[in-house]
């Protein structure tokens, strides 16, 4: 059951995966494993409070750096960014690295995130490069670190990165969102937007909507569509409700010149204390 909530959630079938875990950890209540899995759901829709209820009974069951990563999650976009921080880089300089490589990734992309959230760039990047050495070739941790290279406005770096992972629909975007900025990269900017298209029309028509964040800054940033892109992102926001899904869901209907969806997002980001300097320069509270 554990597998198929874990295939659930990589399809953005969360509501699927929530109930295979709920009648999982009704069953087996001390399953560490499915309730991190649960926890990482729940955050995703943006349900923190249930998120770090779970964490704390994974505190009982997992190692430090699990418990601290499961928690830090949640809390970092809930008002205490600081503090989850602090506490994931304390348990991540106490955790041998060579015990665990996975885990200690995970955790680096995830100080990354959160220090990049805060806007501190320098220690941002160091943590995303403690990633990659770990692990160079995790899609995730690729495409986070990409959009942190876009906002620093270092297009060539990306190119680099992501050139020969251009089958994976999420990096191909970021591939092309690069060559699009660098007036030597047209040729291949235009048939990487030109096959981002196709990918998005087939997937459209196969009923199919695990990239509807893509698909939104897709038509945002590269098709000029600010109708499409706000109608994507609004789609988008129903399903899954992370910093980055706000980020695009701001940024289109800042394109759109919509006022109640910019208001939506800005209500969510001070309802839940959300600590984000990029969102907060889109919505002009910064």
């Amino acid at each position: 059951m554990l597998l198929r909530a874990t295939l659930k959630q990589s399809t953005h079938d969360f509501d699927g995966a929530l109930s295979d875990l709920d009648r999982l950890i009704a069953r087996s209540p001390r399953d560490g494993q499915a309730l991190l899995t649960r926890a990482t759901v729940l955050t995703v829709q943006g349900r923190y409070a249930e998120a770090r209820a779970d964490c704390a009974r994974v505190a009982r069951l997992a190692v430090p750096l699990v418990a601290v990563a499961c928690d830090a999650a949640p809390a970092s976009v809930s008002g205490e960014a600081a503090s989850a921080y602090r506490a994931l880089t304390v348990a991540l300089a106490g955790a041998p690295v060579r015990n665990s490589a996975d885990l200690a990734e995970w955790a680096y992309t995830l100080a990354g995130e959160i220090a990049q959230r805060r806007g501190d760039a320098a220690v941002a990047e160091a943590h995303f490069r403690a990633a990659l050495a770990l692990d160079p070739r995790d899609p995730y941790l690729l495409a986070a670190y990409a959009d942190f290279l876009l906002e620093q406005n270092r297009a060539p770096e990306i190119i680099a990165l992501l050139k020969d992972y251009s089958r994976n629909d999420s990096l191909l975007l970021r591939l092309a969102l690069a060559e699009a900025r660098l007036p030597d990269a047209q040729e291949a900017f235009q048939a990487h937007r030109a096959e981002l298209k196709n990918r998005f029309d087939a997937a459209r028509r196969r009923g199919d909507s695990l990239h509807r964040r893509e698909e939104a800054r897709y038509a945002l940033e590269l098709a000029g569509d600010a109708t499409a892109a706000l109608r994507l992102a609004r789609d988008n926001w129903k399903v899954q409700r992370e910093s980055a899904d706000l980020r695009v869901l701001a940024a289109a209907a800042k394109a759109a010149d919509d006022t109640p969806a910019l208001r939506e997002a800005a209500d969510w980001a001070h309802r839940n204390r959300l600590e984000d300097t990029t969102l907060d320069a889109l919505l002009g509270t910064r």
